[in-house]
């Protein structure tokens, strides 16, 4: 994922509402979500190159999701796969805490990342950085994620978090309008760009909520909807790179803890 909307516990039928974006190339091979063969429990996206995914949640309750962080600098040479965690943490049974505990011994052996993730119906959601190593207890409200630290103050960011505000003040959330609001093309004032180490035209490329580029951009978009009864609603729409829809699936999974 390249940008992760959410609120949490801010919405009287809703304990999470997320709006996502996953940009990748076009190129590398991907499975649209839905239930795995091998355990169809887990309902996720797949890349088929690693076999990992991007977003997923499960019946009992867990979800992940991942966002690389941006920092050429500190790429390593023959990193492992970040997507392979989320993987992991969906077929696991560890709490987020074991699960994080473990995975912070081999973190120097994948590039940048950040995860949300939680073990127990959303009744709480965590952040976990490589970079940082440090685990924190997200707040109730209204966050962001993108390629940097939970909540950094990116104009896609902040935008996402003001639009997600402006979606959710109805009653009843359509998975439809959230994944509208993901649709945003506008590009950043360069004194507002962000500063990772690649050149201000590729900043600015990746400057909007919706990316699109020669080879790369946002491949698919993801509303999610967690009522206050444990019923998930979960909403993927896939694109080519030419931003026409190429794939439109909704999913409905009872979470059962």
């Amino acid at each position: 994922m390249c940008l992760i909307l959410f609120a949490l516990n801010t919405h009287p039928k809703y304990k999470l509402i997320l709006a996502a974006n996953r940009d990748e190339f076009f190129s590398r091979k991907t499975q649209f979500a839905d239930f795995w063969d091998e355990d169809k429990n887990i309902l996720a996206g797949r890349d088929v190159v690693s076999g990992g995914s991007w977003l997923g949640v499960t019946s009992s309750g867990r979800f992940i999701a991942i966002t690389n962080y941006r920092n050429p600098e500190m790429d390593i040479h023959n990193p492992q796969s970040r997507g392979a965690l989320s993987r992991e943490f969906l077929s696991d049974a560890q709490s987020t805490s074991e699960f994080i505990a473990r995975i912070a011994f081999t973190r120097h052996q994948f590039n940048g990342y950040n995860l949300l993730l939680c073990d127990n119906g959303f009744g709480s959601l965590t952040h976990y950085s490589n970079i940082t190593n440090v685990s924190t207890t997200i707040k109730q409200g209204i966050h962001g994620l993108s390629n940097s630290l939970l909540d950094s103050p990116w104009p896609k960011v902040e935008l996402g978090k003001i639009m997600l505000a402006d979606a959710i003040s109805a009653t009843n959330i359509n998975p439809n309008d959230l994944i509208s609001l993901l649709k945003n093309y506008d590009t950043a004032p360069d004194h507002l760009l962000p500063k990772t180490g690649i050149s201000t035209d590729l900043e600015k490329k990746l400057s909007p909520v919706f990316i699109s580029m020669k080879g790369y951009g946002t491949r698919c978009s993801t509303a999610l909807l967690v009522d206050k009864k444990n019923e998930v609603s979960f909403l993927e729409v896939s694109y080519n790179e030419q931003r026409e829809i190429i794939h439109k699936a909704a999913h409905q999974l009872p979470i059962k803890y």
